[in-house]
């Protein structure tokens, strides 16, 4: 096996693609205490996933990270698998746009229109690329195929029930699951069981 291939693979099964998912998903986007930025270092870790920049971090592949995030945190608290299912999609539009350079055309045909900048021809050349650009489906990226897995495993997103919990976004591996980890679950049955007993004392207590 190639090489290449091989590693390709491995980048796209699906235990990792859910890996990359939740990682998104929960990846810190302030300033740490060593003064870097959670969204520079996910680029950092998966450049597969982003169009190459001119820069180790450019611009575009922060409002790749930071726009693609906002609609990844939607779905996993979407109230109902419909409205997950849309915000997925607007998580691959929202790559899509930035990508191709959409946004970047339409910023650029609306500046010279209001500066009165541009010839007719010029933004008549903007306008047709824009056309083209919205019309053509995207390419089919690792991260597109990262989406699509997530659109085919919605139903498994899931936020921990605990709300102290630093990394809520997960995948259930069943379905009456709600704690990402046992670390999680600990606190809660904790609880219960101190509940159970203290109920179950007074009802042993009734019966003598």
């Amino acid at each position: 096996m190639n090489p290449s291939t091989k590693t390709a693979s491995s980048f796209l099964g699906n235990k990792r693609m859910e890996e990359i998912l939740v990682e998104w998903a929960n990846a810190a986007t302030t300033v740490d205490k060593a003064g870097n930025e959670g969204t520079a270092r996910f680029v950092k870790r998966y450049p597969e996933l982003f169009p190459p920049g001119e820069k180790p971090f450019s611009t575009q592949q922060w409002l790749i990270t930071e726009g693609v995030q906002t609609f990844l945190r939607l779905a996993w608290d979407a109230p109902d698998l419909r409205t997950r299912e849309w915000a997925i999609f607007k998580a691959r539009l929202t790559y899509h746009e930035l990508e191709s350079g959409i946004v970047r055309l339409e910023g650029l045909f609306r500046m010279q229109q209001e500066t009165r900048e541009g010839t007719w021809e010029e933004l008549a050349r903007l306008s047709e690329e824009i056309r083209a650009a919205k019309l053509l489906p995207p390419a089919l990226t690792s991260f597109e195929r990262v989406c699509y897995h997530f659109q085919r495993s919605a139903e498994r997103a899931r936020r921990c029930a605990n709300p102290e919990c630093a990394a809520p976004f997960f995948f259930a591996k069943r379905h009456t699951q709600k704690y990402c980890s046992p670390e999680c679950s600990d606190p809660a049955q904790v609880e219960q069981k101190r509940l159970w007993w203290r109920e179950n004392r007074s009802k042993k207590g009734g019966n003598k």
